[in-house]
């Protein structure tokens, strides 16, 4: 049987993590609490272990550094926010996209094997 690719789940798992990171720059850009920053913590959690790969590689390059310099120039910047937006809301939304199209796969080869293996009633000779 051919891979076929459930989209919905794909898509699904994509969307709502691009939708809580942008929903976490939103709050943290326009709070006044100098510890609002501190949200995109559970993103570490949500996206092990590619979040905490991603921040320690990505988060150093000289073109996320100069981002970083620019983002400061903008009134009611928090400098950190355009970075972890980068960091959480592409990588880890790539994270959970290849979560699942892989959960996608297991499901289409457990259907495939339901398929081939029909269940017999016990007791039948």
């Amino acid at each position: 049987m051919k891979f076929k690719v459930t989209s919905r789940i794909v898509i699904s798992f994509a969307s709502i993590h691009f939708f809580i990171a942008i929903i976490a720059f939103l709050i943290v850009q326009f709070s006044d609490d100098g510890q609002a920053g501190f949200l995109w913590f559970l993103f570490f959690y949500l996206d092990f272990p590619v979040g905490q790969l991603a921040y320690d590689s990505i988060g150093k390059l000289n073109v996320i550094s100069n981002l970083i310099d620019w983002w400061y120039t903008i009134p009611n910047h928090q400098g950190p926010n355009i970075r972890a937006l980068i960091i959480f809301g592409v990588i880890g939304t790539l994270y959970w996209y290849l979560i699942g199209l892989l959960l996608s796969f297991v499901i289409s080869k457990i259907k495939a094997n339901k398929a081939i293996k029909p269940r017999t009633k016990s007791g039948t000779v």
